[in-house]
């Protein structure tokens, strides 16, 4: 079973063996479930798939939680980016806000998310990805495989520290996302 405990650990292992992260994490994957390469990464391309719906179908300003009390904040972020040519923050940051409350929005309205790595925190690694994909026109293939790295990091922080809200409350769930998502982001450099 794959079991990564230090970040240093993983830089290591990937230095020796002439590889980026994503690569390592890739080629560790498909060996622990016994499937190719290819495989594994259709995989992850789905999941990113997912993401960018997720942000789509969040971005309806009609769309509202199950219980009524959310809904739109998405929306209204990435239109406040719009007309205030990115607000204090700037164009690309506002609108990776605005995607990730998307997600957010999506997820509270029981609609289809990637828990990366919890329902909590679902929008942060996609509100990023989706920004650098859509926004600054990375390759696909870079974005799916930065994913793997993002998952690497929230490996080491589930192994060592917490990723859950209940026993880490809700800074564990968006720290660990959020860490993951810079993980992503330096690979995609």
């Amino acid at each position: 079973m794959i079991s990564y405990n230090s970040i240093k650990e993983i830089c290591d292992k990937a230095s020796e063996q002439g590889l980026k992260i994503s690569e390592l994490c890739l080629r560790d994957q498909a060996k622990q479930m016994e499937q190719s390469e290819d495989e594994i990464y259709a995989t992850m391309e789905k999941n990113f798939d997912v993401m960018v719906e997720a942000v789509s179908k969040g971005n309806d300003p009609e769309l509202r939680s199950t219980s009524g009390l959310t809904g739109g904040e998405g929306y209204k972020m990435l239109r406040y980016a719009q007309e205030s040519d990115g607000g204090l923050s700037g164009m690309f940051l506002s609108r990776a806000i605005g995607r990730a409350m998307c997600v957010s929005n999506c997820n509270a309205a029981m609609g289809r998310i990637v828990a990366t790595p919890t329902a909590g925190s679902c929008g942060i690694l996609p509100g990023c990805l989706v920004s650098m994909y859509e926004d600054r026109h990375m390759d696909k293939k870079d974005i799916v495989m930065s994913i793997f790295t993002a998952g690497a990091f929230g490996m080491v922080i589930a192994n060592t520290a917490s990723i859950a809200g209940a026993s880490g409350g809700c800074q564990a769930e968006c720290g660990s996302a959020s860490g993951m998502a810079a993980a992503a982001l330096v690979e995609l450099g």
